[in-house]
């Protein structure tokens, strides 16, 4: 099935605008409205089995989603989800140390 990117982001953009109070309350209500869709444009069925997973636990912390891509069996990509107006709340430290954890034995820093 093709997407009209598009016209979803345009929908997505007006939902934004439509649902603005409820998403600024609801961290579940923007990841139903938004991500989830985002997500699925993207090729991600959410939740799909293997491929697509929600409140994922990774060394000791819970993410929203971890997308998975076939014959790989780590993640490929987290997302956290917020509310509209609420930030990660991450500071640089807990950031890189979060990156330094090691999955499946092997550590995930990227080094640029």
């Amino acid at each position: 099935m093709a997407v009209d990117i598009e016209s979803t982001v345009k929908r997505l953009q007006d939902d934004i605008r439509r649902y603005e109070r409820q998403l600024a309350k609801s961290e579940y209500l923007t990841r139903k409205v938004l991500v989830d869709q985002v997500l699925q444009i993207l090729g991600w069925e959410i939740p799909t089995p293997r491929l697509a997973e929600v409140e994922y636990q990774y060394v000791g912390n819970r993410v929203d989603y971890a997308l998975f891509i076939k014959n790989v069996s780590r993640p490929v990509c987290f997302v956290e989800a917020k509310r509209k107006g609420k930030h990660l709340g991450l500071n640089v430290r807990e950031s890189n140390s979060l990156r330094r954890k090691r999955l499946n034995g092997r550590d995930t820093t990227r080094t640029t």
